[in-house]
């Protein structure tokens, strides 16, 4: 954390470093899969996992939070471990506990569909990202939750190789997005995101497409309420008649 001490980092981090091996990598998988962190997760990942957590706490490294989840004894804790962490581990970490927490959520994926994605994007898996993130951002918009759901949505866009990508989904998803926009009345990267996904329309839509996209479109811009944008908004209606 900013702000904190060189020296209290230091010894914190040998005190993480003085950790016998189980106990080291029962902190490394906390720390890389989040808090609160699933004993579910952990458990399909770790041997013994509820003597390495029962240790953990001992040492006040780990505390319980609520009856199945646990939480780091302090932020700058979970930041050493990560810092300490090399990056090919890390990201190697990173996708085992995506799948560890697919797993264990099962049926209730959608309600943590955008923590599973941003494991697999950090894991390097843009492709299996993606469509979690589009996901989430449906899940977020039915619960009325509109800006989870449009940064949740951009983020779907952005990682869609939308040079292969079946372009009915990604219309789901512009659609989610703009009913999102149209709540909040911003949304700063949304033109960036949007000028790609319309040229990949215009290179491969047919001309419903290219039509419902442009009128998705228009509604976002339309929302965001500046005159540049109230103009693309124009230019992109008048292109629909």
């Amino acid at each position: 954390e900013r702000g904190v001490p060189r020296p209290l980092r230091s010894i914190v981090a040998g005190r993480v470093a003085r950790l016998p091996p189980k106990l080291l990598l029962a902190l490394q998988l906390a720390a890389v899969a989040g808090e609160p962190t699933p004993r579910a997760v952990l458990a399909s990942l770790l041997d013994g996992v509820d003597e390495a957590l029962a240790s953990l706490e001992e040492r006040d490294l780990l505390r319980r939070a609520g009856a199945s989840s646990w939480v780091f004894a302090s932020p700058l804790l979970r930041d050493v471990v990560l810092d300490a962490l090399p990056t090919d581990t890390r990201r190697e970490m990173h996708g085992r506990v995506a799948t560890a927490l697919e797993g264990a959520l099962g049926s209730k994926l959608d309600d943590q569909a955008d923590r599973v994605a941003a494991q697999h994007l950090e894991a390097g898996r843009r492709d299996l990202a993606a469509p979690l993130f589009a996901r989430a951002a449906r899940r977020r918009l039915v619960a009325k939750q509109y800006d989870a759901a449009a940064e949740a949505a951009l983020r779907a866009l952005d990682l869609l190789d939308l040079s292969v990508q079946p372009l009915g989904p990604v219309l789901d998803v512009l659609r989610t997005l703009a009913r999102a926009v149209d709540r909040l009345r911003v949304a700063p990267a949304a033109p960036g995101v949007l000028a790609r996904v319309l040229a990949a329309f215009d290179e491969r839509g047919t001309a419903d497409e290219r039509a419902a996209a442009r009128m998705e479109s228009a509604g976002i811009y339309a929302a965001l309420e500046t005159p540049e944008n109230a103009a693309t908004a124009g230019i992109y209606r008048s292109r629909d008649g």
